[in-house]
């Protein structure tokens, strides 16, 4: 008996229509950076994946870190899992012209959160 390629097609099309690619988690945490009420951009953000307690001011004690970029000085970590975070940005803010420091503890609930928060730094 010889089946057609097209009735091949279709029963691999109804096998594998109901399987879904894994994508992993998909959370974010996104915010911005203030001092004294004003954005600061240009200043570096660091993550800190498994962690209740602030990891210090040391880069090396961070596992992701990124640079704020844009005039609303906005940051975002993409693809995280449910878990806790600590959060740390510094650098010199032009304005002010000082260097400033801030931290900030982040609990991610699910593998599918948007987490949004605004981080204050001061001197």
């Amino acid at each position: 008996m010889k089946i057609s390629s097209f009735a091949i097609s279709i029963l691999l099309l109804l096998v594998f229509s109901g399987c879904k690619e894994d994508i992993g988690p998909q959370s974010i945490i996104t915010g911005k950076i203030y001092h004294h009420d004003w954005n600061v951009p240009g200043l570096m953000v660091y993550l800190r994946h498994n962690s209740t307690d602030y990891p210090g001011s040391d880069s090396r004690n961070y596992s992701d870190s990124m640079k704020v970029r844009g005039q609303f000085a906005e940051f975002s970590f993409r693809k995280l899992s449910a878990g806790d975070y600590y959060i740390m940005a510094f650098g010199y803010d032009t304005l002010f012209k000082m260097n400033v420091r801030g931290y900030k503890y982040v609990r991610v609930n699910s593998d599918d959160e948007i987490v949004t928060l605004n981080l204050e730094v001061s001197e």
